[in-house]
């Protein structure tokens, strides 16, 4: 049933999340430490969520740091991490994948909700904005 109601709002839920997407790489567009991640040629992007590399030391001390301070991302909230990291995969071949877990390690995706207004967005904005600049 909820599935089905979110389907019928489908349309207007992904303008939504482009608009948030857009004001939060807007607003964090000065920022070095931050490379957005753009389509690549013949790649058609949704915008749903804002997706950036991190180009510091310990970024994924950084994402949980950004979880904490109150902006819910990929790494930090949810612990993302490469398969080769995760106990039932750890003993399979190959190898493991050093750049997956470079990938997912350097990656800031910010996750944003229907419930997320304009303020709370350029509140996460400061945020990322304050953290990164203080970053050592």
């Amino acid at each position: 049933m909820l599935a089905r109601w979110n389907l019928a709002r489908f349309r207007d839920l992904l303008s939504l999340r482009q608009a948030q997407t857009a004001a939060l790489m807007s607003a964090l567009s000065g920022i070095a430490a931050l490379r957005w991640r753009s389509p690549r040629d013949r790649e058609d992007w949704n915008g749903f969520s804002p997706v950036a590399r991190l180009t510091l030391a310990r970024p994924r001390e950084l994402c949980r740091r950004l979880a904490e301070a109150g902006v819910p991302n990929s790494v930090g909230s949810f612990g993302l991490t490469a398969n080769d990291q995760r106990g039932v995969f750890a003993n399979l071949p190959p190898a493991p994948c050093r750049r997956a877990r470079h990938f997912v390690d350097t990656t800031l995706a910010i996750v944003v909700s229907e419930h997320d207004d304009e303020q709370r967005v350029a509140a996460m904005a400061d945020i990322v904005a304050r953290e990164i600049t203080g970053w050592r």
